[in-house]
């Protein structure tokens, strides 16, 4: 926890897993008490995309899901640092990469359910 997937149209070289691994969990610093050691990356390569009718070759769809909630600005921070990754090690520009964050109020993680709303587990 937490949780990223990240799916490219590309397929990528063992350093560029190595590169999104490292700036991805750099990313995770922004939000308050979230460390990159805690990413679980998910990386699906050689998707295929559309977007408005046309096949794209450099896309990236990023999904975050991580417990808590967190206000607008460390998502728009968290926002700006995946993207910047994304353009470093695939050379996705803004228009071609997409962003879902969401934030969940419980989580399982070293065997063990946590709750937002029950704060004695």
């Amino acid at each position: 926890m937490p949780y990223v997937k990240v799916r490219t149209s590309k397929t990528l070289t063992p350093e560029q897993h190595s590169e999104l691994n490292s700036g991805l969990g750099i990313s995770l610093e922004t939000i308050p008490g979230k460390d990159r050691s805690m990413l679980i990356l998910d990386l699906e390569e050689g998707r295929t995309f559309f977007y408005s009718g046309k096949k794209q070759d450099n896309f990236a769809f990023v999904e975050v899901h991580y417990f808590g909630n967190f206000s607008y600005h460390v998502k728009q921070e968290l926002t700006e640092s995946v993207f910047g990754v994304l353009a470093n090690v695939l050379g996705t520009t803004p228009e071609t990469a997409t962003l879902s964050i969401t934030e969940h109020t419980t989580w399982g993680c070293f065997g063990k359910f946590i709750d937002m709303y029950y704060p004695e587990n």
